[in-house]
């Protein structure tokens, strides 16, 4: 039997970027041939997060000084300097795996690892493997986490992506909150003048082709896009909250394995950067034996139950606004126009944390509440 350092299951973003900052003798075990793959992310994030990453820039493909969120005829803005950026998360992936490397981590692609244990030990075919850490950084799948109780109830989407090539009419991306064209939010992000994604949230697949069709011909009717021709489809599970433990035993869980995604657009580079950060340089300080197991879990669980508690509480909000069927959303972006807050409304607001942002700013939260109020009034 084999023991490592650190085993890390999963070399998707989670698992290369904390084990980019890692030390020590540590083994990424990932069932696919390469990093990278399924394509299924549009990487948008916040200029906050790229900084956090420190990759070089140009893994930037696109920046957005704005975003137009939609509700049938009534449109509010929320603009920034820049607002997001879009990176390549393919390229992203590779670079991380590059500096993986180059600190002699060693990949294991191919490798389904069939069971986790608390104690240290994971299993992969008639192998076993023992490590004085296990990062669980599984992804979407959740089979782990869930064994070990770490992860209840989820609310997931099936988000569904176009790279689509075509005459782009924005330099803005365009949100719409319609339930002909998704189940809760969908989406269209210009790359350059020829190149953009379309994208949806759905429960299931039965309705996609005709709430796609539906998108894109409000897209043309729009301006936004024309002569559209497709080049590549791609998806998966979109994973909001609650957030699940942090690990138990020599298990560490971080991304999407303890659904550490945001609870309003079920983006996770933020959180997972945020995890990471301080994370890894716990589990340097525990292999360099400055610190014990025990030691780690205490200095890393207040940490964590802060970053959990805010995100539990704007995914606890989230949850109650889509038991009222998301008309919340509506009625803001219906009031906003009507008071002429089509380009303040949405100012100085976290794109990380916006829900959040709102609750914890007393002003703030008067003026989306009389956003609501007013959209309200038939």
């Amino acid at each position: 039997m084999k023991s490592f350092d650190v085993c890390v299951v999963g070399g998707g973003f989670s698992g290369l970027y904390i084990s980019s900052m890692i030390n020590g003798d540590l083994h990424v075990f990932e069932e696919h041939s390469s990093v990278g793959l399924p394509m299924h992310c549009a990487g948008i994030i916040s200029p906050k997060t790229f900084d956090m990453l420190n990759v070089p820039r140009s893994l930037v493909e696109a920046e957005y000084s704005g975003m137009v969120i939609h509700f049938g005829g009534c449109k509010i803005c929320w603009f920034g300097s820049p607002l997001a950026l879009r990176v390549d998360r393919v390229g992203l992936e590779r670079y991380l795996y590059d500096k993986c490397s180059s600190l002699g981590h060693v990949f294991h692609f191919n490798s389904f690892v069939s069971n986790v244990d608390p104690n240290g030990f994971i299993y992969v075919g008639d192998l076993k493997f023992n490590s004085k850490l296990i990062i669980l950084a599984e992804g979407s799948r959740r089979v782990f986490s869930r064994r070990l109780g770490l992860v209840g109830c989820g609310d997931d989407f099936y988000g569904f992506q176009a790279l689509i090539r075509g005459r782009v009419g924005s330099e803005f991306i365009h949100v719409y909150i319609d339930r002909d064209f998704s189940d809760y939010f969908s989406w269209f992000i210009p790359i350059d003048d020829d190149k953009c994604i379309v994208g949806l949230m759905v429960r299931n697949s039965m309705n996609l082709k005709l709430k796609f069709d539906a998108l894109l011909k409000r897209l043309e009717f729009e301006g936004l896009l024309s002569n559209a021709s497709f080049k590549r489809f791609f998806g998966g599970v979109i994973i909001r909250g609650p957030m699940g433990s942090y690990g138990c035993g020599r298990v560490f869980a971080i991304g999407d394995s303890i659904q550490m995604s945001k609870p309003l657009t079920g983006g996770g580079l933020y959180s997972i950067c945020l995890a990471s950060k301080v994370l890894s340089k716990l589990i340097n300080d525990y292999i360099s034996g400055l610190i014990d197991l025990s030691d780690l879990s205490a200095l890393y669980i207040p940490f964590f139950n802060e970053l959990s508690r805010r995100f539990k509480l704007s995914f606890n909000l989230v949850k109650l606004i889509s038991k009222m069927n998301y008309r919340l959303f509506e009625r803001v972006i219906v009031g906003g126009c009507r008071l002429k807050w089509h380009d303040s409304l949405l100012s100085h607001i976290d794109y990380d944390e916006p829900l959040y942002g709102i609750l914890k700013d007393p002003i703030r939260l008067v003026k989306f509440s009389v956003a609501i109020l007013t959209g309200l009034i038939p």
